[in-house]
């Protein structure tokens, strides 16, 4: 159980890195405008 549990929580690791990465492609667009 207790692996399951630290799997869960490396999930979440993954989806705060994904926000990260739509940020940057924000950026980029402002640039082009």
């Amino acid at each position: 159980m207790t692996n399951e549990i630290r799997d869960t929580r490396y999930e979440i690791r993954d989806t705060r890195y994904e926000i990260r990465d739509t940020r940057y492609e924000i950026r980029d667009t402002r640039y082009e405008i």
